[in-house]
């Protein structure tokens, strides 16, 4: 999540209350605020994205096979994709801007939803 929130600058998960919230991330519902920045992300950062919001822990990346992505690997070899952090400082100055709920939401999810073998 947090992967994902420093690229796109929003959070993956989304809905109008908490408990929708709370839903959507059993539920491994990710909603892509801005598709258009999303898509632009390169293939791998978006593999390794999506590997890391697996529902099931038995699906999800591990913390040494995250490690060892290939777009990990890329970025220690200054080839990361300028696309990839293109807009990240202008979408983060947006969720800043967006006020105290989300985050609350941010906060809430990194005390709650992450257990301590995901840590």
């Amino acid at each position: 999540m947090i992967l994902y929130f420093l690229v796109t600058g929003h959070l993956p998960f989304t809905g109008d209350n908490d408990e929708q919230v709370i839903q959507a991330i059993l539920k491994g519902q990710v909603k892509h605020s801005n598709a258009p920045l999303y898509q632009a992300l390169s293939a791998n950062l978006r593999d390794l994205i999506e590997g890391l919001l697996r529902v099931s822990p038995k699906q999800r990346l591990s913390v040494t096979d995250a490690l060892a992505h290939h777009w990990l690997d890329e970025s220690n070899q200054a080839a990361l994709k300028a696309a990839d952090l293109k807009n990240t400082l202008s979408t983060l100055k947006q969720f800043v801007n967006k006020g105290k709920m989300q985050q609350a939401m941010l906060g809430f999810f990194v005390q709650n939803i992450l257990t301590q073998g995901e840590l």
